[in-house]
């Protein structure tokens, strides 16, 4: 090989080094991909995407309410058993009888406020304990709801032809729950577009759907299980005479002069089978219950979101159709 011929093969192979150097610097070139209808087709897959997002999101919460009560409801079957027990022993039921003959006298010891007492303090760690997980199950269901909403708005302002190729200058926190529509308005959406219907306590619902009710229907067998040694004691001049709460030795001592220990026995023990029997029949039906309500807000929610929603939607395709 002369040396002409070497220069020559030299030379060549630096050309092709420098030709595949700049083909390697080049950018990618992204192709947008617009769907055949353009803008309207664009807008109607942003609309048909928020809304599957809802519905996934209102199916996930209601499973992880689902969950929730599964996991939790045994306690509090638990604990209302046990509480049923508790309420039905020998002085439980000897101050019951007492607290309903007071009322017969024009009294002012409460029976249910008794009741109250002796449930609540046996449930109530449980129904907190449920409340707040269901609670926080919302919680997860709304910041869904307000992500999807962001996407939405996001997804329509980019389909105004005009700056589909500009990025959104905006930085939108979706768990910030006072001000979405501050948020929004880096959008070009103007005024209030999400209304909350009425707030919401799961905690409270637990303790009405489930203490209020159990304390109701003990209260109620108490007074027909009772009736008869009640209206006894009630005509007892001892009892006529007391002026407040006999100590517990006094009560006893009241009804042993007027109930024979038989029917002490036979009494309070027909007393708690019953709030059991009560319990076993109520409980199922007030979970169910409680699921309804929880439901009733999912689906509330839902409604307001689809509303806001539905706001940006005509403000912001009426701006892109402009």
């Amino acid at each position: 090989m002369n040396l002409r011929t070497a220069t020559v093969l030299i030379l060549l192979v630096v050309a092709i080094i420098a030709v595949s150097g700049l083909k390697s610097q080049q950018q990618p070139v992204v192709v947008r991909q617009v769907p055949s209808g353009g803008v309207p087709d664009r807008i109607q897959l942003s609309i048909s995407a928020a809304t599957a997002r809802n519905e996934q999101a209102a199916r996930s919460c209601e499973n992880d309410i689902n969950q929730i009560l599964a996991l939790e409801f045994p306690e509090i079957e638990r604990r209302a058993n046990r509480a049923a027990e508790e309420v039905s022993t020998l002085g439980s039921c000897s101050t019951i009888i007492y607290r309903l003959a007071k009322e017969q006298l024009g009294g002012s010891e409460s029976t249910a406020a008794y009741v109250e007492e002796e449930i609540r303090g046996r449930l109530q760690p449980a129904l907190d304990t449920c409340g707040r997980e269901l609670e926080t199950a919302l919680d997860r269901y709304e910041l869904s709801l307000r992500e999807s909403t962001v996407t939405l708005a996001t997804d329509l302002a980019q389909a105004n032809p005009s700056t589909a190729s500009q990025p959104i200058g905006i930085q939108v926190d979706p768990r910030t729950s006072g001000d979405l529509d501050q948020s929004l308005r880096g959008l070009g959406i103007s005024g209030s577009v999400l209304a909350i219907s009425g707030g919401f306590d799961a905690v409270a619902i637990m303790n009405t759907s489930i203490v209020r009710s159990l304390i109701g229907k003990i209260a109620q067998l108490a007074a027909s299980i009772f009736a008869k040694p009640a209206a006894t004691a009630a005509g007892s001049a001892v009892m006529a005479a007391a002026d407040g709460p006999l100590p517990i030795g006094d009560v006893l001592a009241v009804l042993g002069g007027l109930w024979t220990g038989y029917e002490v026995y036979a009494t309070r023990q027909q007393f708690e089978q019953e709030i059991k029997a009560s319990l076993t029949n109520a409980l199922p039906e007030m979970k169910r219950s409680i699921h309804h309500q929880i439901m009733e807000r999912v689906r509330s929610l839902q409604s307001d979101y689809q509303r806001a929603q539905e706001q940006i939607r005509n403000q912001l395709v009426s701006a892109t159709t402009n």
